[in-house]
Formats: C-alpha cells, sequence, structure tokens
C-alpha cells in the first residue's frame, strides 16, 4: 500500500492558478471518489487548494459536503441538513453520497444506533430511482454496515450484500467489491457458513494486487480476514494481519470508525493469544478513543475482548465484570451485535465459576434469540457449553441432547465452533460423548450423505464409497433411499437386488446383506446402532437413528410445497439442503440414474417456484444463485433463462439482461439448434431500449 499522491493533471491546475477548473474537476471526482472510498485522496486534493482560494469563488454545495465529510468526525446534524439541500437542488448523486455519509456519522460515534433507521428509509427512497451504479453500490454499501450492526438484521444485510456486490461490479470498482467481500465475511462468520468465508477472503486477496485499490477498503478487508482466523482457531495470524494494517504510516488518520474497528479485532485477537501485557496496551488505546466520546458500541467491544482474555486466563470472576460492562454498554449503543455477543461469554463466565443453573437459565433463554437472528456460531456455543455444564453435573442424556442441538443449528458440513475456548475443547467433549455407551445406543445418529459422494458417519467414523469395498450392501443401501426409506418390503428389495435367482435363494442373500449393514462401521465386541430396522418383512431407516441429506431434502421441499401457497423461506431452506447431484458418477444401476434425474428436476422446478413467488425485490435479488445452479443441471431451460432476466431488468441492469439472453441463445443453438423463444425476444427487446 502507498499512500495517495496529488493527480498530476491537478497539481498543473495549481501551478497554473487554474483553480476555478480544478474546484470544477473535484466536485466531480471527488464525489466519485468517495464511492470509491477513497477518503485519503479526497482530503489531499481539498488541503492543496485551500491556500490557493480565493474568497470570490464559492463553494459548491459538492464541494462543502466533500470537506465536511473528510473532516476529523462527520456531523449527522450536518448531513441532514446538506441532504435537504441535495433533493431541493435535485442532485441525486450527492443525495447517495450524503445518505452514506449520514449512516457514517452514526457508526462512527458508537452511540444510539436507532438513529440508523432514518437514513435507511432516506437510502431505500433514493435506490427507487434511476441513479449510477457506482453512487448505488456505495450507499449499498453504508446500509450492510446499518443492517448489521444496528438491528442485527443478517437476513437483510445478506440480501443487501448481493444488491452491492451487483452494482460494485457493474461500476467495475474493485474497492466496493473488496468491501462487499469484508462485510459479507461478518455475515458468514455469524450465521455459520465459515468455509463460504474462507473461499470468498482467498478469492478476493487476488482482487487486492491490482492498482488503485483504495486503502480503507483494503483495511477493512484485513480487518474481517483478521477476526476470522481469530474466530477459526488461528488467532496468532489473524493478530499478525490486523497488526500490519496497524502499522501502515497513514493508518492514524482513518475515520474513527474504521480505526476503532481495526483496534477492536485486534484486541480480540490477542485476547484468543493470552498476552496480557499486548492486551493491555491496545485495551488503554480504545478507552482513550471510546470513553471521553461516549462510544458506547466499540467501549463494550473493548470490554468483550478483556472478558474473552480473562476467561482464557483462569479469571472466571473478571470475565463475568467485562461481560456485564459489555452488556451495559451494548444497550446504550442500541446495538443489536454488543447485546447479543457478550451473553455468551457471560454464560461462560458463570459456568466457570460453578454457577452452572444460572448459566444453563441463560443460555435457554437466549438460545432462541440467536437462533432468529441468525448468529448460528453463537448458539451453537452456547449450546456445547450447556452440554459440558451437564455432563458435569453427570447428566450424560441430557448433554447428548444440548450437543445434538448444537449440531442441528450449524449449517451441514461445516465444523461446530466453540468460541472463547482452547481449540481442542469441542473435539473432547464430542469424545466424552461417544464414551457414554447409553448414548451410543439410544441418542447417537447415523449421518448419510448422498447428495455429492457417498459418505456415512457412524459415530466419530467415516465411511467414504470409494473405500468401502461392500458392493452388495452399498448397493442395498442406495436401494433402500431410493426408495424412499421407509417401509420397504423385502420381497421387492430382493427382487431389484437379485432379479435373476431363484426361489428363496434372492431373500437369503437379502438377510445376510442386512447382518453386514447393520455392522458396518463397528468393531468386533460393539453393539450395533439402531439405524436399520426390521419389521414385518419391511426394512427402513428411522429418523431417530438414522439421518439421510437426500430423504430430509425431499421431507423439506413436500413441507414447503403441500399447499397451494408455497412457504417461501420454507423452500429456500429445502433448495439450500440440496448440496449436489444424487450419488453423481454411479451408473451402477438403471434406478440409480433415473432416481438422480428425478430429484435433478424436482430441483429445478422448486428453483422456478421460488423464483415465482418472490414477494419483493429483494427476495427476488435473493433467488439469483439458485436460478444460476438450476441452469447447471439444464442449461437449455427457456424458463430459467426468463427469470434471470426479468430480475435484473427489475433490479436496474438491463446490460445483465441482454447477457443473459445472449448465454440463453448460445446454449439453445449449441444443444438444440433453435433460438430463443418469443418470451426470450420480448424480454431482450426491454433491455436493449433501456
Amino acid at each position: 500500500m502507498q499512500a495517495p499522491a496529488l493527480i498530476k493533471d491537478y497539481a498543473e491546475l495549481l501551478q497554473h492558478a487554474e483553480v476555478k477548473t480544478y474546484l470544477e474537476r473535484l466536485t466531480g471526482d471527488g464525489l466519485n471518489w468517495w464511492f470509491n472510498m477513497e477518503i485519503p485522496g479526497i482530503t489531499l486534493h481539498l488541503d492543496a487548494v485551500r491556500e490557493h482560494l480565493p474568497a470570490a469563488i464559492p463553494q459548491s454545495l459538492r464541494l462543502h459536503f466533500l470537506s465536511e465529510a473528510v473532516g476529523p468526525e462527520i456531523s449527522e446534524p450536518t448531513m441532514s441538513g446538506l441532504y435537504a439541500q441535495a433533493l431541493a437542488e435535485k442532485d441525486k448523486e450527492l443525495a447517495c453520497a450524503i445518505a452514506g455519509a449520514g449512516i457514517g456519522a452514526i457508526w462512527d460515534s458508537g452511540y444510539d444506533f436507532r438513529r440508523f433507521a432514518s437514513w435507511l428509509e432516506r437510502a431505500d427512497t433514493l435506490l427507487q430511482q434511476d441513479i449510477p451504479p457506482l453512487a448505488r453500490a456505495s450507499l449499498l454499501g453504508f446500509m450492510v454496515n446499518a443492517q448489521m450492526n444496528g438491528e442485527g438484521d443478517l437476513t437483510a444485510a445478506t440480501q443487501t450484500c448481493q444488491q452491492q456486490l451487483l452494482a460494485a461490479e457493474e461500476a467495475h470498482s474493485t474497492s466496493l467489491r473488496i468491501f462487499h467481500a469484508a462485510m459479507q465475511t461478518y455475515c458468514y462468520l455469524w450465521n455459520g457458513h465459515l468455509a463460504r468465508a474462507d473461499v470468498l477472503l482467498q478469492d478476493t486477496n487476488y482482487l487486492c494486487v491490482q492498482d488503485n485499490i483504495a486503502l480503507i477498503s483494503q483495511i477493512l478487508l484485513h480487518s474481517s480476514q483478521g477476526l476470522f482466523y481469530a474466530i477459526n482457531g488461528d488467532a496468532a495470524h489473524g493478530r499478525e494481519i490486523l497488526e500490519r494494517s496497524i502499522a501502515l504510516p497513514f493508518f492514524e488518520h482513518m475515520p474513527p470508525s474504521i480505526w476503532l474497528l481495526v483496534h477492536a479485532n485486534l484486541l480480540f485477537a490477542i485476547a484468543n493469544c493470552e498476552d496480557k501485557d499486548a492486551l493491555e496496551n491496545i485495551a488503554e488505546k480504545i478507552r482513550q478513543h471510546t470513553i471521553p466520546r461516549q462510544n458506547a458500541f466499540h467501549h463494550s467491544y473493548a470490554h468483550f475482548s478483556l472478558g474473552v482474555a480473562a476467561l482464557g486466563l483462569g479469571e472466571a470472576h473478571r470475565a463475568l465484570a467485562h461481560a456485564e460492562q459489555a452488556i451495559d454498554r451494548g444497550i446504550a449503543a442500541h446495538s443489536a451485535v454488543t447485546r447479543r455477543m457478550p451473553v455468551l461469554l457471560k454464560g461462560q463466565a458463570l459456568a466457570d465459576l460453578g454457577r452452572d443453573e444460572e448459566a444453563l437459565a441463560l443460555f435457554e433463554e437466549w438460545l432462541p434469540v440467536w437462533c432468529k437472528a441468525q448468529y448460528n456460531t453463537v448458539a451453537a456455543s452456547a449450546a456445547q457449553e450447556a452440554a459440558i455444564i451437564q455432563l458435569r453435573q453427570g447428566n450424560p442424556e441430557q448433554a447428548a441432547q444440548w450437543y445434538q442441538r448444537a449440531q442441528s443449528i450449524i449449517p451441514a458440513g461445516e465444523k461446530l465452533p466453540l468460541f472463547h475456548r482452547p481449540a481442542d475443547t469441542g473435539k473432547q467433549l464430542r469424545q466424552r460423548l461417544l464414551e457414554q455407551p447409553e448414548l451410543i445406543s439410544r441418542d447417537s445418529r447415523v449421518h448419510i450423505h448422498c447428495l455429492g459422494e457417498l459418505r456415512i458417519e457412524i459415530g466419530d467414523k467415516t465411511i467414504y464409497d470409494r473405500k468401502w469395498r461392500g458392493r452388495r450392501n452399498k448397493a442395498l443401501l442406495k436401494a433402500l433411499i431410493v426408495h424412499g426409506g421407509k417401509k420397504i418390503p423385502m420381497s421387492q428389495l430382493a427382487e431389484l437386488l437379485w432379479p435373476d435367482s431363484e426361489g428363496d435363494q434372492a431373500y437369503r442373500n437379502l438377510k445376510v446383506q442386512i447382518w453386514r449393514l447393520r455392522r458396518l462401521g463397528i468393531s468386533d465386541g460393539e453393539e450395533p446402532l439402531p439405524w436399520l430396522q426390521l419389521q414385518h418383512g419391511h426394512l427402513s431407516l428411522p429418523d431417530r437413528h438414522c439421518e439421510v441429506d437426500v430423504l430430509s431434502f425431499q421431507s423439506q421441499l413436500r413441507l414447503a410445497l403441500h399447499t397451494d401457497q408455497p412457504d417461501w423461506l420454507a423452500l429456500k431452506t429445502a433448495l439450500d439442503s440440496y448440496t449436489g447431484d444424487f450419488l453423481p458418477g454411479d451408473l451402477s444401476e438403471t434406478w440409480i440414474i433415473e432416481h438422480r434425474e428425478r430429484l435433478r428436476r424436482r430441483y429445478l422446478e422448486a428453483v422456478l417456484t421460488l423464483a415465482t413467488t418472490a414477494a419483493d425485490p429483494a427476495a427476488q435479488l435473493v433467488t439469483e444463485p439458485y436460478l444460476q445452479k438450476a441452469l447447471e443441471i439444464d442449461p437449455l431451460d427457456e424458463r430459467l433463462y426468463e427469470q434471470l432476466m426479468q430480475l435484473h431488468l427489475q433490479s436496474g441492469y438491463p446490460a445483465r439482461a441482454l447477457e443473459i439472453y445472449h448465454a440463453a441463445q448460445n446454449a439453445l443453438k449449441k444443444g438444440l439448434d433453435i433460438s430463443p423463444g418469443s418470451a426470450l425476444l420480448e424480454l431482450a427487446r426491454k433491455a436493449a431500449s433501456n
């Protein structure tokens, strides 16, 4: 990263005393720099002209805004006044910049985030109008921040993030694409999609090597990256990333909210490193910036991080005191984040102090709150803490129930996180539960994954298709799943698997394979789990003891579509569980291939239903990745292209709609040697006319 320098054209204008031309150019360029988060560049070019500015040349409203916006602190009341003037002058771009700055002023203050509401309303009004993509992307970015840190609405923040990325790409703004990655990472950290966060951060690193990237967007990315590593058990690497940002020579001139956010994330990373001296040094710097200014948000975050450190050092009484202070300051900030996060720490401190019943009551009270807000990683951590307490009290069955709640909260396939504890604590908890014989027989479930490569999890063992040598009992399991997994007649399975056998040989073969399948993954002397049930000549995979991803997908889909009016959110959840084709590449049996194709068609039709029943523009935008995934299944279905084109037209992106049309044109020509139908042609004409 290099400090910004005066642009050559501007330097030459000053050399020739062409101040008026300099200012005229700055009114346009400066606003674009604001949208691209190039705040140091604005400051530099304003400072350079101040000594040359004659009183006879009046400042425009745009220059007035830029001067106020890059000052030490943005005044929200001033922004309100400027916003009214921008509307009076019908300067929509300037109004967008001011609305973003209004949100930024509240974020900088760290106090009473209820004030976000009026600016969000203004932003919504502006976004209904025809504004350039760069202004749109910038404003949407500020809205994500407000939604995430004000009401803590991760669903709304995630949807706004997607809109912001589309606008940033249309504006060709790499800086705002990087900003999107930083904000989206925070959403992923709380809702439990840690693998998505990792992939996103890795991809975004390639954007940072380009020229002319805004310093602020890079620092924000490194801030979220450092927090990601700290949460995922590599606090030392997270600390290193954050310390590099703070060591930059121009970092001290960053806006207050950026300065505090990076220091607060660094404090959290150091808390997980248990470096007491460094911790107190950073904490003191944060106190100096937050307490005199009544910055309740970052003051709360500082107490929270100090509490995490105290917990790790075995000082539960100090951890509790910091947690309670963090909650108190969070209430003053009216921020959902600083109200929700310290409650987990408080419960952990109570547990370490032996106040188990208080901790359990707290976790029971807050678990539905966290889950409703999609703070899944926090909720799963609390459920594991409750399981640890129950084990300590000698209640293994209750411990297993809490642990299963933790597993059910986290998205399928994700690692189960446990915040503020040593990295092996979660593993030790799982091992202790598996050592309880009564829990293995009654509470453990077998997990069968068929959407993708076949994989079976039995206790702490994972059996992969490629390493499973039992061809016949493997075929039996696949047949059970293809036929629904419930009460499948033995005669039907025997005929399917041994069609050429005579007499009752097929039946005898089936009984042998059932016995072998039951003992899959079981060592000698161990009692098999009751996940394969034979009753009255019918074979089943009981839900209580066996979870099959593809059966779960089918069940969720039926529930979401069982009425004339689909349950939209339930349908979206069902589609999320379709993580891949059924046993892709398995050509061993015709009935497997046919079942795979049936599931693909069901997924495709369900995606179309999701798109056609989306209630508002935000919901419509959410359907885009589902439509794109459906196109991978069937690139010749014109209905999918039609929905995508309508989505982009309604979102104000006719160029993208035309791109979709051309993709359809190429796919249909290549696959069927036909041209797009009348519906796509009409949408293409609309896009071209815009």
